[in-house]
């Protein structure tokens, strides 16, 4: 069946799972599915201890070599939590106050509460406090606040 045929809910029972990823261009990708975007079709597969993103349009098709287990999803969602724990406190301390300052020195009003920064009312900023943990409904301020942050020296 032609990949980009696929329903919701096949692509749902591939979460989890062991597949091998057959692509257009005759190369073929094995790994565990940790998601797929249900629009574009593209898979996020974790393999040789790596985050590969294969897009949809590249699929020819997928076949699963071991169906989803307990283990198989723990292991996945251990993933993230790695991630998360790469940042020690010291580091997101001394980052967010480098953060602070650059906002002060450029005059933006900038507020700390607990672990979250907020740029003048609009702007959410989370741990690790880079440009990819900037949250806001405008975005056009967002864009200006990652842009600012992007500028700043490290």
């Amino acid at each position: 069946k032609e990949w980009v045929g696929y329903s919701v809910n096949e692509i749902l029972k591939l979460l989890n799972t062991k597949v091998e990823i057959v692509l257009k261009n005759g190369k073929k990708v094995t790994g565990s599915v940790y998601t797929i975007d249900p629009v574009t079709h593209t898979i996020v597969v974790y393999q040789d201890q790596k985050i590969s993103t294969i897009f949809g349009h590249s699929v020819k098709s997928v076949e699963v070599l071991i169906e989803s287990t307990q283990q198989m999803r723990e292991k996945l969602d251990k993933l993230l939590e790695k991630n998360e724990k790469l940042f020690d406190h010291e580091y997101l301390r001394s980052r967010k106050l480098e953060l602070e300052k650059w906002f002060v020195k450029n005059r933006i009003p900038i507020e700390i509460s607990d672990d979250k920064l907020c740029v003048a009312d609009v702007v959410t900023i989370l741990p690790p406090y880079d440009v990819d943990s900037c949250h806001a409904s405008n975005e056009i301020i967002l864009s200006r606040i990652q842009k600012l942050i992007s500028t700043m020296p490290q």
